[in-house]
């Protein structure tokens, strides 16, 4: 998944999650009718507190900053075309982007939040050989001009992260922290993933 990172996938079609959202809706939290009690995830999007904000959202200012810094360097170091081979774009997958000192202060582990055996959201694989949303998502930023764009890719990964809560066999408070946790990936998303989308479709692109 990149948020804080890039990616992109070349099937969104292809899930196995069942469609998410309705199509006509710019929101993924509310129904083409516009009325926000007919949507059952909306209640929910507004009760879970956001672990990086406040106190953490501060914390990760002075903890994250000299990650982000150093792994900024790290890829103006390496040459645009590292992923390029033979003029085709090779993915690359780091599960789900985020920085690992920001991680620490959530007490997680970022590619499986909740904790539980199944709960996985990212491996960093292909999606061909089992990976999971976030392995997916970053197919989809490094796709040329993915279909439905970077809103169609975060939306899917977000879909994929429910199913993987829904279908997991964990006890029910580790499900629940598990769509909790996919939640705030999405809305993570939303506000950090603008600037990897566009870097990662100008590396395939042209590729």
């Amino acid at each position: 998944m990149e948020y804080i990172a890039h990616k992109n996938r070349p099937s969104l079609a292809h899930s196995g999650s069942k469609p998410f959202f309705q199509a006509k809706s710019t929101n993924p939290f509310m129904p083409a009718s516009g009325r926000e009690g007919h949507n059952p995830f909306l209640a929910q999007a507004k009760a879970i507190s956001n672990p990086f904000a406040g106190p953490l959202l501060q914390r990760k200012c002075t903890a994250c900053e000299q990650e982000e810094n150093q792994n900024a360097l790290q890829k103006k170091e390496m040459p645009l075309q590292r992923a390029c081979s033979g003029g085709s774009w090779q993915y690359e997958y780091d599960g789900c982007s985020v920085p690992q000192s920001l991680a620490n202060i959530a007490g997680i582990d970022k590619d499986n939040p909740a904790g539980g055996t199944d709960t996985h959201f990212g491996l960093g694989i292909p999606t061909a050989s089992g990976g999971r949303a976030c392995d997916r998502h970053d197919e989809c930023y490094q796709t040329c001009n993915t279909p439905g764009g970077r809103a169609a890719c975060d939306r899917q990964m977000y879909a994929d992260m429910m199913a993987t809560c829904h279908a997991s066999s964990a006890p029910p408070p580790v499900k629940k922290r598990c769509q909790e946790w996919a939640l705030r990936y999405y809305r993570g998303l939303q506000v950090f993933g603008g600037s990897a989308y566009r870097e990662r479709q100008q590396q395939s692109c042209n590729c």
